[in-house]
């Protein structure tokens, strides 16, 4: 296995945000806590925290991480390579590889770090839609070729050089891209982490997902029609005494299909939410295919699942109109027609179970 260092860019004057950007409160740490405890979590090693600005706040903080701390003596005059350059040179004999994070990127989450770390390129980095962004990975030889970069631009300038070597990952996590040069995007940055502390997208968390899915304009709209209907079930659910959580219902609905346009979209839909930090979404989109059981009660995975049968396109339908559709395509085929007749069974089983929940 390949061994991984990563060098943290922290002398910045943080002037944008009024405030000292790496020891602002993030979850259970500050910024620059927390992303040193995802990088450890993710086995990068060894860690360089390239400080400046505050510098004796900063690694009286990170004192006892575990991370090798270099100070930016030139902050003020100094550009973010200038940072990288010297933490490069503290490592670079040592590793395989190295990742470069600013850190401000407190968010990006540790599926997508070790889904860089694994692709096996000279220069890697997250893509999303027209956005790049961290961690950006280069292996020991761009690393040397990097420290020895006097262009324009810094980094992004010197990856422009070898554009032919970089290797684009594209992710859908939100946290790559988003950075907190001002107190509005720190305040969005707290408010994906708290959606994810709850298991599922919600506010602009969701929003985002659903912009950058490339989800097309006919999946969209029966998203949301699936969406309706889910959260109809559920309201009338709370009616008899099962109180579900709405907006799980609604989020994990809307995003059902995220994959779709895949093989297996389903599963591919899972992995998406699930890398974005999303585990209680991905396992409702994960079933919304195929239930694993049948719950003798009503739960939000039951709910999404039968809303996405209970919907054709943007119109509501009984299962016997959604699956005569299926029949007619399985027809030619045994194999075919067992599997739908297995879809089938589970499909009246599941409302079976709705409907005695709505009649308690």
């Amino acid at each position: 296995m390949k061994r991984t260092g990563a060098v943290i860019a922290a002398a910045g004057l943080s002037s944008r945000m009024g405030a000292f950007k790496p020891l602002l409160p993030f979850g259970e740490f500050s910024v620059a806590g927390h992303l040193v405890a995802m990088l450890k979590a993710e086995h990068a090693d060894p860690i360089v925290v390239v400080t400046g600005f505050r510098g004796e706040e900063l690694e009286r903080e990170l004192a006892d991480s575990g991370v090798l701390l270099i100070r930016n003596e030139h902050y003020e005059t100094s550009e973010m390579m200038d940072s990288l350059r010297l933490g490069f040179g503290a490592i670079a004999e040592l590793c395989d590889q190295i990742l470069v994070m600013p850190v401000d990127v407190p968010a990006v989450t540790g599926a997508t770090v070790r889904r860089v770390m694994e692709c096996d390129s000279p220069i890697v980095r997250t893509k999303s839609m027209d956005r790049y962004g961290h961690p950006v990975k280069l292996d020991r030889k761009m690393v040397k070729l990097a420290m020895a970069y006097q262009g324009d631009d810094g980094l992004r300038g010197f990856l422009k050089g070898q554009k032919e070597l970089v290797r684009d990952v594209v992710v859908y996590d939100e946290g790559s891209f988003t950075d907190a040069d001002t107190r509005e995007e720190y305040r969005r940055l707290l408010a994906l982490n708290g959606s994810r502390g709850k298991g599922y997208p919600d506010g602009e968390a969701l929003k985002w997902l659903l912009q950058t899915s490339g989800m097309p304009e006919t999946v969209r709209r029966h998203s949301e029609a699936v969406s309706r209907k889910a959260l109809d079930m559920a309201v009338r659910l709370r009616r008899f005494g099962i109180c579900l959580n709405l907006e799980l219902v609604r989020s994990a609905a809307l995003l059902h299909d995220i994959g779709k346009g895949q093989p297996d979209h389903a599963r591919r839909g899972a992995e998406i939410l699930s890398r974005s930090g999303y585990p209680l979404a991905a396992e409702i989109v994960r079933q919304h295919h195929d239930l694993d059981c049948i719950p003798q009660q009503a739960d939000e995975t039951l709910v999404v699942y039968l809303a996405d049968k209970l919907v054709q396109g943007e119109r509501e339908v009984s299962l016997e109109e959604r699956f005569e559709r299926s029949r007619v395509k399985c027809a030619g085929s045994r194999e075919a027609m067992e599997h739908f007749e297995r879809r089938r069974l589970q499909a009246r089983r599941a409302l079976q179970v709705w409907e005695s929940s709505i009649a308690i």
